[in-house]
């Protein structure tokens, strides 16, 4: 697997489909590597790209949830949706509780 200026062996359960997908991931958040960018600042940046993403796409997701949900009791929300919402919550707690 390629990261940033570096390949790396590394094994993993995930089938190659995923593995594709995760790659892509990467190679999208680190964007073409930079001359003078030294491999640690890269791994850097596209560590905060990544978490940057993952914000956007649970706010998103919890955006959505409320909408989904409102009105709704949450023992009549699907068991996934459900359990995201529960998953968010639980990692706010743990994060207050740092």
């Amino acid at each position: 697997m390629t990261i940033g200026k570096k390949a790396y062996s590394i094994k993993t359960p995930l089938d190659d489909e995923v593995l594709e997908r995760v790659q892509d991931l990467i190679d999208e958040a680190c964007g073409v590597p930079v001359r003078g960018v030294n491999q640690e600042d890269m791994l850097v940046l596209t560590c905060l790209k990544l978490a940057y993403s993952l914000d956007s796409a649970t706010m998103r997701l919890n955006s959505l949830l409320a909408r989904v949900g409102q009105g709704l009791e949450p023992e009549s929300l699907p068991q996934n949706l459900n359990n995201l919402n529960n998953l968010d919550k639980n990692e706010a707690d743990n994060n207050e509780s740092d």
